[in-house]
């Protein structure tokens, strides 16, 4: 199974192709949504190409906080529209905070389950293997400190 993972925020654009569950190839661009969508269209289109053909496309963002969106709910709602317009009928889950998968529709009207919800895969995937520690996640434009206890997140 061909996966790709999308990681969609506010500066830059990062996307890992995994193949039979290991990692092929990786991508990290800049994508400055604060000034536009363009580089997150371009994007988007130039890393779908160079993947080719996967059997899902896995996504988290934070770029929903850019300031070229009103608000969240626009700004997740917008960034959906565009990754699906963009890629020709991608088969598409998105992450939420509820350590769930769920469907583009599903997503666009649980806004606040999966805006800003990159953090939580990340933690989530290190407390499954970390019983007691702190994630530490330091982006572009966020950081995230995460306490884990007992292999939850605290």
């Amino acid at each position: 199974m061909k996966v790709l993972g999308w990681d969609i925020g506010g500066a830059h654009l990062k996307a890992a192709l995994a193949v039979g569950g290991k990692i092929a190839r990786v991508w990290q661009m800049p994508c400055p949504l604060w000034q536009d969508l363009k580089a997150l269209i371009d994007g988007i289109a130039v890393i779908g190409s160079e993947a080719g053909p996967v059997d899902l496309h896995a996504l988290t963002m934070t770029g929903e906080l850019a300031d070229v969106f009103a608000n969240r709910q626009e700004g997740v709602q917008q960034i959906l529209a565009i990754f699906t317009g963009t890629l020709p009928r991608p088969k598409v889950v998105v992450y939420a905070h509820s350590q769930q998968l769920i469907s583009i529709r599903q997503a666009v009207r649980q806004v606040v389950n999966v805006a800003s919800a990159n953090w939580s895969v990340s933690a989530s995937w290190v407390s499954a293997r970390c019983a007691d520690g702190l994630m530490v996640d330091i982006g572009s434009t966020t950081t995230d400190l995460v306490p884990i206890v007992g292999g939850m997140l605290a």
